[in-house]
């Protein structure tokens, strides 16, 4: 049996703590609907935006706000580099005006901050 072409992710929240607890919840799935994960977790947007022009992402997680570049930023720049990926922002605000703009600027999900790490899979699941 041929071997299932991996997922790439990428996870970045200046959050030292959010991004480590996001990165173990995948490391501990280890797969998506039998693909396997290989996730880049980092918490400098500096360094996201460094390994996007390095990597070919399937799928990012953003967090909203971080110093240098923001989510929307990272965003764009996933975006320019494979426009069929899967960007997910997280963030604690949940106000209608950042739902239409982040779907708006090129996000496929929206997750309010905190979430259960099941509901983060799922709606990654969605797309592999």
């Amino acid at each position: 049996m041929a071997k299932k072409k991996p997922i790439k992710i990428l996870n970045v929240d200046d959050n030292e703590d959010v991004a480590e607890l996001i990165d173990g919840v995948f490391k501990g799935e280890g797969e998506i609907n039998g693909r396997p994960l290989e996730v880049t977790t980092t918490s400098d947007s500096v360094k996201a935006a460094e390994y996007i022009k390095e990597t070919m992402f399937d799928a990012a997680i953003i967090n909203k706000m971080m110093p240098h570049y923001d989510g929307y930023d990272i965003c764009k720049m996933l975006k320019e580099k494979n426009p069929e990926a899967v960007a997910i922002l997280q963030s604690a605000d949940c106000n209608e005006q950042s739902f239409k703009g982040a779907f708006e600027f090129g996000f496929n999900e929206y997750i309010v901050a905190p979430f259960e790490p099941e509901v983060l899979l799922r709606r990654i699941s969605r797309y592999f």
